[in-house]
């Protein structure tokens, strides 16, 4: 049994004793299997966080867009995002559900707000984005080789701003839409 095997155990195993005993005293029936076995999910769900958290701070900044970010991390953490992703309320963006993972692993909102700032650039405007990089001398892509890769956060807010300046009406519309929805989670 590994390390990571073990901590899930003794997490699930001190969720379930916990839970007893607060109950033990009252006059409330035991817990359901079912009750327990959520129990020993959070806990499990938990433990991924804590790794994803600890690998954030080992990462540093990179620049890449939110989900790839947060991918990269997870997979460096050996972390299976599935685990530790709710799926969004319906009727929100794709971009809810990897800010409330940023938050829930401890990244602060300036380092989440440059992510999504990376995303929309990748998504929305590769070609303008990139068009602006090789006029400021750097060439690549977002998705072939990342032209911002190196840069300290400072710098890539720098290119972002020279990037955002270029920006449709349309894609700036997307590029508030998304940085709205940072607001809500802090």
């Amino acid at each position: 049994m590994n390390n990571n095997t073990q901590s899930h155990a003794m997490d699930a195993l001190l969720i379930e004793r916990l839970v007893l005993s607060t109950t033990a005293h009252m006059s409330q029936p035991k817990p359901t299997e079912r009750y327990l076995e959520r129990a020993r999910t959070a806990a499990r769900c938990a433990a991924e966080l804590r790794k994803l958290d600890a690998a954030v701070h080992v990462a540093g900044f990179q620049a890449l867009s939110l989900p790839d970010y947060l991918s990269s991390v997870a997979l460096h953490a050996q972390v299976r995002l599935s685990n530790v992703m709710t799926p969004g309320a319906k009727g929100t963006s794709p971009a809810s559900v990897w800010i409330s993972l940023a938050k829930s692993v401890g990244m602060a909102a300036e380092r989440i707000r440059l992510h999504l700032r990376l995303w929309v650039a990748e998504n929305l405007t590769v070609h303008q984005a990139v068009q602006v990089l090789a006029r400021t001398g750097h060439n690549g892509g977002f998705r072939h080789s990342n032209p911002l890769g190196g840069m300290s956060e400072s710098q890539v807010s720098a290119q972002l701003d020279v990037i955002e300046a270029t920006y449709t009406p349309e894609a700036r519309t997307q590029l508030e839409a998304c940085l709205a929805e940072l607001e809500p989670a802090f």
